[in-house]
């Protein structure tokens, strides 16, 4: 495929601005950019036809490739494409039907799993991230990669931690509607 049938962007979307990613990748679709591959912060379209495509995202993470095969057969079997995987997140896609099917998840129930899912991955990686800086700090007296390394470390944790806390959010409200 020549280079003016593929587009490169970079855009920050953050696991709580899901709909956000969706409805952007949404209005790329319209205007004939197609997501074909995913990386940190970086989007790589294929030139297509314009088209009404909803964009679904699951975080799950996977043990092995074949149960990555199954876990997507299953959303094939449901009419959706699978586009691709970023980590634990997996990325889906179809035409817009307007039939009320443009959802992955029927129910708050489904939704809430996931964000325990990732709640729970953030919240590992988070302790991580904290412990790792005071363990290095103890080890080396002042060296200036590891002072940097350390801030870099810990903003990534103040990251981390804002992000639990809006996913959360999210798991209270889904909590909510279960209840009523």
């Amino acid at each position: 495929m020549s280079e003016r049938n593929i587009r490169t962007v970079h855009k920050v979307f953050f696991a709580w601005n899901e709909e956000a990613e969706a409805s952007w990748l949404q209005q790329m679709s319209l205007q004939g950019w197609h997501l074909e591959e995913v990386s940190i912060f970086t989007y790589r379209f294929a030139r297509g036809k314009p088209g009404d495509v909803v964009y679904r995202f699951d975080f799950r993470p996977m043990k092995n490739r074949k149960e990555l095969e199954e876990y997507v057969g299953l959303f094939e079997d449901a009419g959706w494409q699978y586009v691709a995987s970023l980590s634990s997140w997996h990325y889906f896609r179809k035409e817009k039907t307007g039939d009320g099917c443009d959802k992955i998840f029927s129910d708050n129930r489904s939704k809430l799993e996931k964000y325990r899912r990732l709640q729970l991955t953030m919240f590992v990686t988070s302790n991580a991230a904290l412990i790792s800086p005071i363990y290095l700090l103890r080890i080396v007296n002042n060296q200036p990669i590891i002072l940097l390394l350390s801030g870099l470390l810990i903003a990534l944790d103040v990251l981390l931690l804002y992000g639990i806390l809006r996913i959360t959010k999210l798991i209270r409200s889904l909590r909510k509607d279960l209840k009523e």
